[in-house]
């Protein structure tokens, strides 16, 4: 039988980002994943990094503008102590305007970003601003929303050096060992039993993603997450195709490196947990970006991704301590913000289980009220 401080379950980029915060700040930490460290709705995500909407104004959308604030200097630290890149550049986002309603909406959120301290910068590119931002692209009479503090990472390379800033760090880690239960005492953590035996800590961090309802029948009452499929495709070319996400609609395109051109993404809320992707969505997705990126059609397909998205009620991550429970923890339901709300979920969730400071995880609680579905 083992013994840690501290047990966080789940290899994805949330577990990864916590257990090495957690380690840097002096807990003996044991990460457990049941498949590959990264894997998983990790490994399927692209890396585009763009800040809500300031129209939604919400302790949630404040949460995220800090995360994406603070995400280049986790990015430099995790650099420096891996010593690996992770590509981590500051693009830009373009919002293709079609329709007279959405230009309508572009203005009010340019106008609205000017009246937050700490909301994105935003503004109106008229039709040749876009035409010569990119050319590559269908130009829309109406313009585009250019946000210039919207920013992309290597997904892949950032897992690599989480993986290898855990180890450094300290961190016991250990793929391929399904976290079977959670192990109390009465009200108490006291462990977790796993297919390869016994972990003993008075802590646990639940960032089991879609699979984090199923690991205690307390957290399926009050935390239901639910898994969503999504799908993306990765094309290779000769020569760079954009500078910056350029996003119309649902899909959106982004380069990575010189020849890659990354696209996304679907939505499939009725998946349950079929990770596989498919023939006819990829077909779609490829169409829709054709569409307002007509270069798109010599490039070949050099990947096609599927991930099984954590989505709780109101789309909003659970982060934070259960209350019921003394010593578990949980941060999970990113949706599709895992990447983008990684620093500040990391950050915030270590410093209330080191120091029990908790303030700005309050909107994050499990025991938040949630008024039904939102879209």
């Amino acid at each position: 039988m083992e013994v840690f401080d501290i047990t966080v379950v789940g290899g994805g980029i949330i577990g990864l980002s916590c257990a090495y915060t957690l380690a840097k700040n002096g807990l003996k930490c044991i990460l457990i994943e049941q498949s590959t460290f990264g894997g998983r709705c990790s490994s399927a995500s692209l890396g585009a990094l763009w800040p809500s909407s300031p129209l939604r104004l919400s302790a949630y959308t404040e949460a995220h503008w800090e995360s994406l604030r603070i995400f280049p200097e986790m990015a430099k630290e995790l650099e420096e102590t891996s010593g690996m890149k992770i590509n981590y550049q500051r693009c830009g986002s373009l919002k293709l305007l079609t329709h007279p309603s959405q230009h309508k909406n572009a203005l009010l959120e340019a106008e609205e970003s000017t009246k937050h301290p700490n909301a994105p910068d935003m503004k109106l590119l008229t039709e040749k601003e876009l035409a010569d931002l990119e050319p590559n692209v269908v130009p829309s009479p109406l313009g585009a929303l250019y946000c210039p503090s919207a920013a992309s990472v290597d997904t892949s390379a950032l897992l690599e050096a989480l993986i290898a800033a855990c180890r450094i760090s300290g961190v016991t880690l250990r793929e391929k060992c399904t976290a079977l239960k959670i192990l109390r005492d009465g009200d108490k953590i006291s462990g977790v039993y796993t297919a390869k035996g016994e972990i003993r800590c008075e802590k646990v961090v639940l960032c089991c993603g879609s699979w984090t309802s199923n690991m205690d029948p307390y957290i399926n009452r009050f935390a239901t997450i639910t898994p969503v499929k999504g799908q993306a495709c990765i094309l290779e070319g000769k020569h760079p195709l954009v500078r910056s996400i350029v996003r119309m609609k649902s899909s959106y395109i982004m380069q990575r490196g010189d020849s890659l051109v990354c696209i996304g993404s679907s939505t499939e809320p009725d998946s349950g947990f079929d990770e596989k992707p498919t023939g006819d969505v990829q077909k779609k997705i490829l169409e829709n970006a054709i569409a307002f990126c007509p270069k798109l059609k010599s490039y070949s397909t050099k990947a096609h991704l599927a991930g099984l998205r954590p989505r709780s009620r109101d789309r909003k991550p659970y982060i934070g301590k259960i209350s019921e429970i003394d010593g578990l923890y949980i941060a999970a339901g990113h949706y599709k913000t895992g990447f983008s709300m990684m620093p500040f979920t990391a950050t915030y969730l270590s410093e209330l289980i080191t120091s029990g400071n908790s303030e700005k995880l309050a909107p994050f609680t499990v025991s938040r009220k949630v008024k039904g579905w939102e879209k």
